[in-house]
């Protein structure tokens, strides 16, 4: 998606001097400005380039886009030359920029044909950079619901009214408000291609229960965040995130509710600044004017952290995998082991099911940089080990989830298992996303200190094997530890360097290759 630009600066300025409005769970909104007097009833917005905001006013509004700084100020206006303004109540976004009106309201189920106007990014239109009106014409792309048959239907089949769209990948999608009588609360999600020229049927993908009352259940906007991992659906009084989906199956994932406050009325528009930033605007009442608000979504959503790390004494470079000898023999526990010393994990985690790929448990840490000093551990999970490297939850699939993390504020990633050396990432990890990631199989620089990783045959870089005793030092102790415990067959064992369920020489072997290696001191016990 093409990035969405703000003045920062000005941003936090605003941020640090305007107290938040707080929802009934303690959620902020925060007020960034005012709207242009024209824009009384805003009903899409979106984020151009040179940090202009677009936005337009709903049914019998004029034909045009207005575009606004962040202080409120009026600084151009966008004429589409071909259409008129029936029931304008979205602006969406492709990745090109180019933007997309939806004509969409239906309030009384009557329209036979509804209509979506395309039309370029501003900035590739003539005079852009010069003056303050604009005009373009639009491509038409021209739709009905398939699944509607009768024009108005009977009131307890009035699904067919909109005010929210999506462009993502190819496709356009929908997500209707209805009007149906009683009301039922639930928003219908229909496809459309990026197409113009013929009028398409609006393929119906499934459908949400949001609310049962109107002002909370009727949904009035939505978006998809760059990265693309998150959709926003807004009411008058409530915010759905969306999230752990596959591909468009937004409402097969995961999804949290979070309640707007009772002051913030007429919520119509929405759109995202960044993967945790969304821009709201209301619409102006008797008792409120015409605003604009950051709400940050990072503040209620987990953030998934995704993590890679391979272990020397599995590893089968011929294969780019590691081994799974422990789980082949049942060895593995079914609970994590890192409940006793040193580490001291009081997690729950344990298995219902092992996958077939896991290899072993490890233990993962989220460490606050406090300005280089690592010492304080915000977050820390026990995760499975999968055989391709990635870490997971023990569902065996999704990645560690995790609920503290700060927006905003850097973190060293450290991986613990319990036989090899303890690692942690060089680099700071911006907690900017609900979905975090690092690696460290690609380089010896991805971890804190030097010649903290064992570089393999083919490439890779993996944790070093033979710390036995866990103590940040692969050196005679540990030797100690695998001497008073040989010759142990079908175990699951510290000593068991390979992971193959035996204890014997070629765990030795494994320790010696490594002896005198000193893990990062920042993380030692």
């Amino acid at each position: 998606m093409m990035k969405k630009l703000l003045y920062c600066c000005v941003v936090i300025l605003f941020t640090a001097a305007i107290p938040p409005v707080d929802g009934d769970e303690g959620i902020g909104f925060t007020f960034i400005t005012e709207l242009p007097s024209t824009l009384h009833e805003s009903s899409g917005i979106e984020i151009g380039e040179n940090n202009k905001f677009w936005s337009h006013n709903d049914s019998g509004g004029n034909d045009r886009l207005y575009a606004f700084d962040d202080e409120g100020d009026l600084i151009q206006r966008l004429t589409i030359t071909n259409v008129d303004n029936q029931d304008w109540e979205d602006l969406a976004q492709d990745e090109l920029g180019n933007f997309y009106i939806a004509d969409i309201g239906n309030n009384h189920n009557i329209r036979d044909e509804l209509f979506i106007y395309k039309i370029p990014n501003p900035t590739e239109i003539e005079d852009y950079e010069s003056d303050y009106n604009i005009e373009v014409e639009a491509e038409c792309i021209t739709f009905i619901y398939e699944d509607q048959d009768e024009f108005p239907p009977d009131d307890d089949e009035k699904f067919y009214d909109a005010e929210s769209l999506v462009a993502f990948s190819d496709s356009l999608y929908v997500f209707t408000k209805s009007q149906s009588d009683p009301f039922i609360g639930k928003t219908r999600m229909y496809r459309l291609a990026n197409e113009t020229g013929t009028t398409q049927e609006a393929e119906k993908l499934g459908t949400f229960h949001t609310d049962s009352d109107m002002l909370e259940g009727q949904i009035t906007s939505a978006d998809i965040s760059p990265d693309h991992k998150k959709l926003i659906l807004i009411s008058y009084k409530k915010i759905w995130v969306f999230y752990n989906y596959e591909g468009r199956n937004f409402f097969d994932g995961d999804h949290i509710e979070v309640s707007i406050p009772e002051d913030f009325k007429k919520r119509e528009a929405v759109c995202f600044l960044n993967d945790c930033e969304l821009l709201i605007t209301n619409e102006e009442t008797s008792n409120s004017p015409q605003s604009m608000y950051i709400f940050n979504i990072c503040e209620v959503v987990e953030t998934q952290v995704e993590l890679k790390v391979l272990l020397e004494g599995c590893y089968l470079p011929d294969e780019g995998l590691m081994h799974t000898y422990l789980n082949e023999s049942n060895l593995l526990p079914d609970e994590h082991p890192y409940a006793d010393a040193p580490y001291f994990h009081d997690g729950n985690e344990e298995l219902d099911d092992i996958p077939e790929n896991m290899v072993d448990w490890v233990l993962v840490e989220a460490r606050k940089d406090i300005g280089g000093d690592l010492n304080t551990v915000s977050e820390s999970h026990a995760g499975i080990l999968l055989n391709d490297g990635r870490i997971v939850q023990t569902d065996g699939e999704t990645p560690l989830a995790f609920q503290d993390l700060q927006y905003g504020e850097s973190y060293h990633f450290v991986v613990r298992h319990r036989n090899h050396l303890d690692v942690c990432s060089r680099e700071v990890v911006i907690m900017d996303n609900t979905y975090l990631g690092f690696d460290f199989t690609t380089g010896l620089d991805q971890a804190l200190e030097d010649n903290q990783l064992f570089s393999t045959i083919d490439g890779k870089f993996a944790l070093f094997a033979g710390d036995f005793n866990h103590d940040g030092v692969i050196q005679n102790t540990d030797s100690d530890l695998l001497y008073g415990n040989a010759a142990i067959i079908g175990e699951y064992r510290d000593t068991d360097a390979n992971l193959d369920g035996v204890v014997q020489n070629t765990d030795m072997d494994a320790w010696l290759a490594n002896k005198a290696r000193i893990g990062a001191s920042e993380i030692q016990f």
